[in-house]
């Protein structure tokens, strides 16, 4: 999970180990200051983010469990400085990508980008990330193909989700997309969601993010 907001906001998703935007740069900066106390991660979407997080942190940050590459494009030169740290995760939404970690990142732990309906955001991010279920089923395939290590699925329902539902939705696409993985035809053992950010950082907001985090923790907890 990635996002612009506080500790306190995190507790209510108990299930859920928060990953803090590095691109949120006014809640990055006060998570800095104590890293080791925040018990989550950094979401990092570039080599720039990854810079700031090590010039902050230092060397004896564990990278390997709490960063993650969370763009689904990069380039060649940006995967090599996040596996040079140590960074195990990222996430692809295509094929390109696929390959491309297979030649210069073979270890690394990677996510499916789902697509969710994601109208119901003030800013969707559907029409530029994810992939639907059918392409998704095209990722696996090729996955073993290529012997990439696929451990689990993350989405983004976009920034100010304002439909509670969209979250649940999303839950269930990624519900299917696990049993699916698990099939003998892929044999993926699906443990990682990342169900991304788009949380309401205003109390007026409806819903309020008290109320989405009662529906997520019910949902994940089934």
């Amino acid at each position: 999970m990635g996002g612009g907001f506080d500790c306190a906001s995190a507790e209510e998703l108990d299930l859920v180990r928060a990953t803090y935007g590095v691109d949120f740069d006014y809640a990055t900066r006060i998570i800095f200051a104590h890293p080791s106390e925040m018990g989550g991660g950094f979401d990092c979407a570039s080599a720039e983010e990854l810079d700031l997080v090590r010039a902050t942190c230092g060397v004896d940050f564990d990278y390997a469990t709490r960063i993650i590459f969370a763009h689904p494009c990069k380039s060649v030169s940006h995967i090599k400085q996040f596996r040079e740290a140590g960074v195990q995760m990222t996430v692809v939404d295509n094929e390109d990508e696929l390959k491309k970690l297979k030649e210069h990142w073979p270890e690394a732990k990677v996510l499916l980008r789902l697509k969710p309906d994601d109208k119901g955001s003030l800013s969707p991010f559907s029409t530029k990330f994810g992939a639907n279920e059918l392409e998704c089923i095209t990722l696996l395939r090729l996955a073993r193909q290529l012997g990439v290590q696929l451990v689990g699925c993350s989405f983004h329902v976009g920034s100010r989700c304002l439909d509670a539902q969209i979250y649940m939705q999303s839950l269930r696409q990624a519900r299917r997309l696990f049993d699916i993985a698990g099939r003998d035809e892929f044999g993926f053992d699906f443990k990682v969601l990342d169900i991304g950010g788009g949380f309401s950082g205003h109390n007026w907001d409806k819903p309020s993010f008290p109320e989405v985090a009662k529906l997520i923790n019910k949902k994940l907890d089934k």
